[in-house]
């Protein structure tokens, strides 16, 4: 009797067992490339699976790629892995995210959150921010808004009519470009003049050192003639080397576009920026959200909330001085 009981109770265990434990889960990362802004939005939403119970190695397997800014290779990647049995796809950045609405848009056997990307609506992703996604991609987009951008900058520099922005020939800069130009359209904005200067992309993790060399006679050029450059929203300006540049042949003032840009000294005077650690962990949110077996159409696409920061020692050294008002907005974003 007793071995009996004994041998029902082993049985039980085992079969607790089998129904209690669930295969891993896993998730394929598609980084545009290595470096800003994609390793801190990535690094971000792996703290935080690991905080709400998915660790790699125990209870999910994470495959990461790098496109090295190619669409092709970007392509051939999602290609190879397509039948691995991956639950999610994590898309960092507008090249790789291209790549991924021509592989599997509305494919429903594949779902996606998207970081990093300039325009997701542009690239046809979602059908808008902010409203019940339409297809099976979700997540957050990179910038702010252009008139939480021109705000900042008017209300830094009151007197600065003529903005110089100097972009590489990539879709997200053509939709930033109209963007600005419906921005300006409104009565807030009408006295600000945009100067734009196109330089051809380069493709590759060292693309970015080219296209420094090949935006300096722009700057040199448009020194003399506007108040304040804008970084801009491309891979190019999410570089140091584009900062360096305006810096190396210019006085004038630069609005930039991340963190880095002011809080590490790489040339920025001021700027409204996202901070990609957050967005890397909203994402995470929103994954453990779909791993969880919630359906995606109940999770959001949205945009980053904005941060105000200031470069004082790069200010001073060109004279710039701020209104009350914009040292309280950058609080203790100010950096020496």
């Amino acid at each position: 009797m007793k071995k009996s009981i004994l041998f029902g109770l082993i049985i039980s265990i085992l079969l607790c067992g089998m129904v209690s434990a669930e295969p891993a889960k896993k998730l394929l990362i598609l980084d545009s490339q290595g470096g800003e802004p994609y390793d801190p939005a990535r690094i971000a939403m792996i703290q935080e699976l690991e905080t709400q119970g998915f660790v790699a190695g125990r209870n999910i397997e994470i495959n990461r790629f790098n496109a090295q800014n190619r669409e092709g290779l970007a392509k051939r990647i999602l290609m190879d892995e397509a039948d691995k049995g991956y639950d999610l796809f994590f898309i960092n950045g507008t090249v790789a995210n291209k790549s991924a609405y021509k592989f599997g848009y509305n494919n429903p056997k594949y779902k996606f959150v998207f970081c990093s990307i300039t325009d997701p609506v542009g690239v046809g992703l979602v059908d808008k921010l902010n409203a019940p996604t339409n297809s099976n991609f979700t997540g957050i987009s990179y910038p702010v808004s252009v008139e939480t951008r021109l705000r900042f900058l008017k209300e830094a520099l009151p007197d600065a009519k003529k903005v110089g922005l100097i972009y590489a020939d990539m879709p997200q800069s053509h939709s930033y470009i109209v963007w600005l130009k419906e921005a300006l359209k409104k009565p807030e904005f009408n006295d600000l003049e945009i100067i734009y200067r196109e330089i051809t992309f380069v493709e590759g993790d060292k693309g970015h050192l080219r296209m420094a060399k090949l935006a300096k006679s722009h700057v040199i050029e448009l020194d003399a003639v506007v108040d304040v450059f804008l970084t801009p929203s491309d891979q190019f300006g999410t570089k140091k080397s584009f900062a360096q540049v305006v810096s190396d042949n210019s006085n004038k003032p630069l609005m930039g576009l991340s963190e880095k840009e002011i809080k590490e000294n790489w040339g920025a005077h001021f700027g409204v920026y996202m901070v990609q650690s957050l967005s890397g962990k909203q994402a995470g949110k929103m994954i453990v959200r779909l791993l969880k077996g919630e359906s995606i159409k109940t999770i959001i696409p949205t945009n980053p909330s904005g941060e105000y920061g200031i470069n004082m020692k790069r200010s001073k050294a060109i004279g710039l001085k701020y209104p009350e008002s914009v040292l309280k907005k950058a609080g203790q974003n100010i950096f020496y």
